[in-house]
């Protein structure tokens, strides 16, 4: 929902839960996501030029291919390099 542009105070409305609640599960999530793309990375051997948590994208450089990186995690696919 918040990739969509709609606000915590919609989504805790939607939801039925205080919109401190929807913060502090989106901040929760954020940190999640952030240590997984950095350990998919890390895994890969990818160098982290720059990681964005709320979209989950991560870009990067492949040590050992020389090669522009991104690594992604999205509810339809999963997390992807």
């Amino acid at each position: 929902m918040r990739r969509n542009g709609t606000p915590n105070i919609t989504i805790a409305n939607l939801l039925g839960i205080s919109r401190q609640a929807v913060s502090k599960s989106l901040l929760v999530m954020d940190e999640k996501i952030d240590a997984a793309l950095r350990e998919m990375a890390h895994a890969n051997q990818i160098e982290i030029e720059k990681i964005n948590p709320e979209r989950g994208i991560l870009f990067g450089c492949s040590v050992p291919f020389q090669t522009p990186s991104i690594i992604f995690l999205s509810e339809k696919h999963g997390m992807q390099v």
